[in-house]
């Protein structure tokens, strides 16, 4: 798994890596802020964001709102960490739709926790978006129908480890409709 890891503090930004090492991940990226986070998410892949909130130039919560209203990006896990606990401010960062929120200071065996959690909440939005678009195709002579089949295709099924493959292609062949869609409408309204 590829992590961004983003913290203004040196200190805590080698001290979150460690912890990253020690459960595991070995493929961890750095980033001081949430400009510096942006150009580097836009030009390479990553599977989950962990950042900080308060930090210069673009803080935490202004990175989740860019990478939320960036489809290509919208589906990337992110949990947020911080000294702020407020539980308004907490709101306002799930709001921001942050997948998961960890309040500082904490132990590898919460960020491992909720490293798992974000991850779930981006397996149940992938079989969400499948299952969404299958009752939703409409064809007719200008609009070309593709339809991807299995034997099974419900909740239960997708979500389960060994169909991880066929989630992933589908979840992926459901992107690439949506965004041809898109396309479509953009010319069609210029």
């Amino acid at each position: 798994m590829r992590i961004m890891l983003v913290e203004d503090r040196s200190g805590m930004r080698t001290l979150v890596s460690q912890m990253l090492g020690m459960l595991g991940y070995s493929e961890v990226v750095v980033a001081e802020n949430g400009a510096k986070a942006w150009d580097k998410i836009r030009s390479e892949k990553f599977d989950l964001l962990l950042t900080d909130w308060l930090m210069p130039d673009m803080d935490g919560l202004e990175l989740v709102q860019k990478i939320r209203q960036t489809p290509e990006l919208g589906g990337l896990p992110i949990l947020m960490f911080s000294a702020v606990n407020d539980p308004q401010q907490v709101r306002k960062a799930m709001a921001a739709k942050v997948d998961v929120y960890l309040p500082k200071p904490f132990k590898p065996s919460q960020l491992k926790e909720k490293i798992q959690a974000a991850m779930a909440k981006q397996l149940e939005r992938q079989i969400e978006q499948i299952l969404e678009g299958s009752n939703t195709f409409i064809s007719d002579a200008t609009n070309p129908l593709v339809i991807f089949g299995d034997t099974a295709c419900t909740y239960q099924h997708l979500k389960q480890p060994h169909h991880a493959n066929a989630r992933h292609f589908l979840w992926q062949a459901v992107n690439a409709i949506n965004a041809t869609k898109q396309q479509i409408a953009f010319y069609a309204s210029t």
